[in-house]
């Protein structure tokens, strides 16, 4: 949809502070500009979203030699960056348990690893049940303060109602 149609207008709430400005040294300087992968942030859908392009500004110059136009090449990336992202999170997640035989470790070392994640997993937590197969104890935290109310320390699984995680249909 946006073949055609101005960048001042396809990148709206973005032009003032991030493409207008390259797009103004291409017309005022004739000065190219290659961004790869570059993060905006775009109102689509009805919310404000991460979204990567990689952007080419070229000089179309006129039959008098000035800087008349702009050729615009934009290849979106989105797809490609989050996806590298995630897998780079997954792998670390996946190396977690590889040399470590003790669960709470396990569960401590993988918060740590989902906290460098925090763009797609913004808070995590991980319990464990006990051996009397009722309580379920904390053992990872990230994104949130341990013991605070989102996370408790101790759950206690008979008491469903009470806990904001459905912990007891998890089980």
């Amino acid at each position: 949809a946006a073949l055609g149609l101005s960048s001042r207008e396809t990148f709206a709430e973005v032009w003032d502070e991030y493409v207008g400005p390259l797009f103004g040294r291409v017309m005022d300087r004739a000065e190219p500009t290659y961004i790869d992968d570059w993060m905006l942030p775009l109102a689509r859908f009805g919310f404000v979203e991460e979204c990567y392009f990689t952007f080419c500004y070229s000089a179309i110059r006129d039959e008098s030699g000035l800087v008349g136009g702009v050729l615009v090449t934009v290849v979106e990336t989105t797809d490609r960056m989050l996806s590298a992202r995630r897998v780079a999170a997954l792998r670390e997640l996946a190396t977690v348990g590889a040399t470590v035989d003790s669960a709470a470790i396990i569960c401590k070392l993988a918060s740590e690893a989902l906290r460098n994640a925090a763009a797609d997993t913004p808070f995590t937590l991980v319990y464990l049940l006990d051996e009397s197969g009722h309580e379920l104890k904390l053992a990872g935290v990230s994104g949130v303060e341990a013991g605070g109310p989102v996370a408790p320390l101790v759950a206690e699984l008979p008491d469903a109602s009470a806990s904001r995680w459905p912990l007891t249909a998890a089980i």
